[in-house]
């Protein structure tokens, strides 16, 4: 659960500085096309689809901060994996959620919801993933 931790403090950061940084004219354009990536994948319930939109939502994110470091660095947070190994419909559900928020935080310059909203995404798959896993050692 480590990967959880930091992909927490990471995520809420990366989205502050998108908000912080977010420009209508500059930057709409690139958070709408990820936005509706994401619903259209969502809406086909396909995990690959689902699991591409994502990246390029969070890519928007990560170009929208312009912070080098952080382009560099978040890939390696590993979340993919921890997506790979639950691959449950209510985790999408939850994550679609949690997505929406973020968006709106950034497109509104809102850089402390988005940054809240970061920290209550990780919270969200965590719950899940201790569900889970609480549920697998149930079933043994």
């Amino acid at each position: 659960m480590d990967v959880l931790d930091v992909a927490e403090d990471m995520t809420a950061f990366v989205l502050k500085v998108a908000a912080k940084r977010f420009d209508m004219a500059r930057h709409d354009q690139t958070l709408n096309r990820a936005q509706i990536a994401i619903a259209t994948a969502a809406a086909e319930d396909e995990i690959p689809q689902f699991s591409r939109a994502r990246r390029k939502l969070y890519r928007a994110f990560l170009e929208i901060g312009g912070n080098r470091e952080l382009q560099r660095l978040y890939p390696a947070i590993g979340m993919h994996i921890v997506h790979a190994q639950f691959p449950t419909p209510k985790l999408r559900g939850i994550r679609l959620a949690d997505y929406e928020e973020m968006i709106a935080a950034v497109r509104n310059r809102d850089s402390l919801s988005a940054e809240q909203a970061g920290i209550r995404h990780v919270e969200n798959v965590r719950a899940i993933v201790i569900e889970q896993l609480a549920g697998s050692r149930i079933d043994r």
